[in-house]
């Protein structure tokens, strides 16, 4: 019998080409994908200007900070608006996970003269903000650049990133290129696949709950409560699904357990399909 895992995350374009469904189902597991946040591009005239100058806008950039994939979405859209872009083919851009790489590569075969795709740089040893600006000290220091950064953020972002790169003397300038809200109907949702899950899987009643991002987590935490049981946490003892939960990334994992006092029983060593689904494993092959 399969287990269940929800992804709050939103739904493959195509499933069967997502990593994620085919990891999971290879596994045994079957996937429930919830969009748990629904994004709007801000400061757009701003980022379209920057594209369109390029690095040397300004004071001048020696690099661009991206630490998700809706603000890679919202620098693919700027410069989708614009004919021309300035010369970025020698600056480095710093990503978070290779989701976010995915979306950024986009500009290379929008222009390829115009960027590198060998300087999207970060995205295999960088799973959340702190071990990115670690990544971009040490990046900086083999390429011997100074300069200030180009930070793409959202309105709930951390300052993990900006706080580590001012204590070691690195100029960031912060634009916040997207803003969240909860998705239209994610009660809704939440409750209706719960249900789902309920009828499906029959007497197999534990759910594996995977979390992106703490904003996102916050999110949806409340209405999950509704419909299952955590460990070592208050829950309706009367809800027909058990739940464990996955976190993508060491960021994520933290949120649960020190901010909202969850248990968390899966977090990746690296932020891919197949390091989830292989911590999912081992946390089911040992009983947790």
């Amino acid at each position: 019998m399969s287990r269940a895992v929800i992804l709050f995350k939103s739904q493959p374009r195509i499933p069967t080409a997502d990593a994620y469904v085919q990891q999971l189902e290879a596994a045994g597991y079957t996937p429930y994908f919830i969009e748990v946040l629904e994004s709007t591009f801000s400061n757009e005239q701003m980022l379209e200007g920057i594209v369109r100058t390029g690095p040397t806008c300004g004071v001048g950039f020696a690099g661009v900070v991206l630490t998700s994939s809706r603000a890679a979405d919202a620098w693919i859209a700027a410069l989708s608006r614009i004919t021309e872009p300035g010369d970025w083919s020698q600056t480095p851009f710093y990503v978070v996970g290779e989701s976010t790489k995915r979306t950024l590569k986009q500009m290379t075969t929008m222009h390829s003269t115009r960027f590198s795709e060998s300087l999207i740089l970060g995205a295999a040893q960088a799973g959340s903000s702190e071990p990115l600006a670690r990544f971009v000290l040490d990046d900086r220091a083999l390429r011997r650049t100074g300069g200030k950064l180009l930070y793409l953020t959202g309105d709930k972002n951390k300052d993990t990133f900006h706080r580590i790169m001012s204590e070691n003397g690195v100029i960031v300038e912060e634009i916040m290129v997207y803003e969240t809200k909860a998705a239209n109907g994610l009660e809704e949702r939440v409750a209706s696949t719960a249900q789902q899950i309920a009828n499906v899987e029959g007497g197999n009643k534990l759910t594996w709950l995977i979390f992106f991002a703490p904003s996102s987590s916050d999110f949806v935490l409340h209405f999950l409560r509704r419909s299952f049981r955590f460990s070592h946490a208050n829950s309706p003892q009367d809800a027909e699904l058990t739940a464990k939960l996955g976190a993508i990334g060491a960021t994520t994992a933290t949120f649960l357990r020190e901010e909202r006092g969850l248990r968390v029983d899966a977090v990746p060593a690296k932020p891919t399909a197949e390091q989830l689904v292989a911590s999912i494993c081992e946390s089911d092959r040992n009983g947790a």
